[in-house]
């Protein structure tokens, strides 16, 4: 997943190129946050957790970036920009979604220790 991401920082890619599921893959992160003890190495797997909403369903085998726009402001020209805009939207509100998940799970962490 890392790597996917360090190739296509800028664009949302489709959810069956994880791994895993994103289920399954927020409970790999749990008992990676858990087992990590460099606070590095934690910074970076909550970053991964949150970054599970750059996959999004439908988006095909080729990841959805910020257009060029070239050809002026046709309808045709901006429909690439009305996919990248919706798909953001949506991306958005689960990485929001998921920021939450992971400080309530860093939360409920702390009060264990």
């Amino acid at each position: 997943m890392g790597e996917l991401i360090e190739k296509n920082p800028d664009a949302y890619m489709d959810e069956s190129w994880l791994p895993l599921d994103k289920a399954t893959m927020k409970t790999i992160f749990k008992a990676a946050i858990i087992a990590e003890k460099d606070p590095k190495q934690m910074e970076l797997l909550k970053s991964g957790w949150v970054c599970l909403a750059n996959f999004q369903p439908n988006i095909g085998e080729v990841p959805v970036r910020f257009p060029a726009i070239a050809e002026g402001f046709t309808p045709e020209a901006l429909a690439p920009l009305n996919r990248f805009v919706e798909i953001g939207k949506i991306a958005a509100d689960e990485s929001q979604r998921l920021l939450g998940e992971v400080r309530q799970f860093m939360e409920s962490r702390s009060d264990k220790s």
